[in-house]
């Protein structure tokens, strides 16, 4: 019958109840001494080396900013996820809003405004490019509402630091920095696209000018206001001799049966006639009464829509540039308090960080599965040392932990 190897549950249990002084003892020994760290970190000042566990405090801002125009503004400043860097794998870094705010961060413009005021190079680092890090590290952004509404979004902008009265000033002057330029670019987004709009619709107006006194000189020169209204009178004309025509050839046919070409009659009603088809062939090849020829109406009804058809065009050119103009000095009007405090950052009484009981808990629970495996550990090796035949494996096991 085979020998069972290995440890059974039971043996398990008492494994850890004898040796439960080792589990116990070590365990709470980890979470003394925890505790005492933790006690000297309040005690002692946040830069000192001896304290591992620093009170780290996060004052924040929530800003509502507003603008109708933000893919613009994007557009123009090149704001893209690639050029966000590691801010792109943020919660939120697809909010427009968000992207640029971060992307005003990341310019060394404010970054370097606030290492100059607060004296960041004396006490962080005398490296412009190494205090800039710092500051990347320290300032939070990200979206209170998940989703960004199309004209506003609410963004909370904080700094985490030791010292709650640094950071508290931090955040201040980091939101009135932004706000200022936050304006300088809206304010120079609109004034272009304003000064834009303007001048393409001046230019609109000389065109729509030009056109307009090209018709005014083929009116004058055709003696047409209206070609279309002209052609029909024209034709309906034309169709009433030519039927006038048909009947007077008709009655002439009629005549040349009973009576000779001597007769009064039917020489009046040749004569008629051919007056008929001369007053024909001069509406199609001579301008009579003022009347257009009919052979001439194609090539200047082509003309006459050329010349009409671009000044509708210019026409609507110059209404769709009117309304974009308007929409923009209206944004400008907006656009004067874009940045609103939601609610103001306050100097904080309590730390963000250590979260001592969730430490004390983790440290509780790391230890007591630490300790428990080792119990378990030399419960094995003390079983293999005691049965017969299994010296050598034990002692290999025990210089290969020498060797640990």
């Amino acid at each position: 019958m085979n020998q069972r190897r290995g440890i059974s549950i039971f043996d398990f249990v008492l494994a850890l109840v004898k040796r439960k002084a080792l589990i116990i003892g070590t365990t709470l020994l980890a979470v003394f001494i925890t505790m005492v760290l933790l006690r000297f970190s309040e005690k002692l000042p946040p830069e000192h080396e001896w304290n591992y566990f620093p009170d780290t405090y996060h004052p924040n801002t929530k800003l509502m900013i507003t603008w109708l125009g933000m893919a613009e503004m994007q557009a123009s400043m090149g704001i893209s996820k690639r050029s966000l860097g590691a801010f792109a794998v943020i919660p939120g870094a697809g909010n427009p809003y968000l992207t640029l705010i971060t992307q005003l961060i990341r310019g060394n413009t404010i970054l370097d405004q606030i290492s100059e005021e607060f004296d960041l190079y004396s006490t962080v680092s005398r490296s412009k490019a190494s205090v800039r890090g710092w500051l990347l590290k320290k300032i939070t952004i990200a979206p209170v509402t998940a989703t960004p509404i199309p004209t506003f979004s609410i963004i909370s902008i904080g700094f985490m630091y030791t010292n709650k009265y640094l950071a508290y000033r931090i955040v201040g002057r980091l939101v009135e920095l932004l706000h200022k330029k936050f304006n300088a670019i809206t304010t120079e987004n609109l004034t272009a696209r304003k000064e834009f709009f303007f001048e393409r619709m001046r230019a609109t107006e000389s065109e729509i000018e030009r056109y307009k006194n090209e018709l005014k000189r083929f009116q004058k020169e055709k003696g047409v206001i209206d070609i279309d209204r002209q052609a029909v009178e024209q034709r309906n004309l034309l169709a009433e001799k030519m039927v006038d025509l048909l009947k007077k050839e008709l009655e002439l046919r009629s005549l040349q049966k009973y009576f000779g070409d001597d007769n009064p009659r039917v020489r009046i009603l040749r004569d008629q006639i051919e007056i008929t088809k001369e007053f024909i062939d001069g509406l199609k090849t001579k301008k009579m009464g003022g009347l257009i020829p009919l052979d001439e109406i194609p090539e200047l009804k082509d003309e006459y829509t050329v010349i009409s058809q671009n000044l509708k065009i210019q026409l609507s050119i110059y209404e769709r540039l009117r309304s974009e103009y308007e929409k923009v000095k209206l944004s400008e009007i907006n656009s004067l308090d874009n940045i609103q405090i939601v609610e103001k950052a306050e100097i904080p009484e309590n730390p963000v960080i250590p979260n001592r009981m969730l430490l004390l808990l983790t440290v509780l629970i790391a230890t007591l599965i630490e300790v428990t495996i080792w119990a378990l550990i030399k419960e094995y090796l003390e079983r293999l040392s005691k049965k017969p035949g299994e010296d050598k494996k034990f002692q290999q096991i025990k210089a290969m932990l020498k060797r640990l």
